[in-house]
């Protein structure tokens, strides 16, 4: 996605009008946002916009949320 990115704008195949065209300019904006994250959701890691926090170097594995959620709470 960010290679794509690089050479320019990536075209929008459908605008959801998420965002009001005061943030959202259609015709200026790299990509839109809704699309590359539900790309990101449905595991389209081509044309996903994919991130991470500042600490992510420190994770040694991926894992779930849902398994994340159940050991923080496991001693409530």
């Amino acid at each position: 996605f960010m290679d794509r990115l690089k050479e320019g704008p990536v075209p929008i195949r459908r605008c959801c009008n998420c965002l009001a065209t005061s943030v959202c300019d259609r015709k200026t904006i790299p990509y839109c946002i809704t699309e590359a994250l539900c790309c990101a959701a449905n595991s389209d890691e081509s044309h996903a916009l994919l991130f991470c926090g500042a600490n992510a170097y420190r994770a040694k594995k991926i894992e779930h949320v849902a398994d994340i959620m159940n050991e923080l709470t496991e001693n409530i």
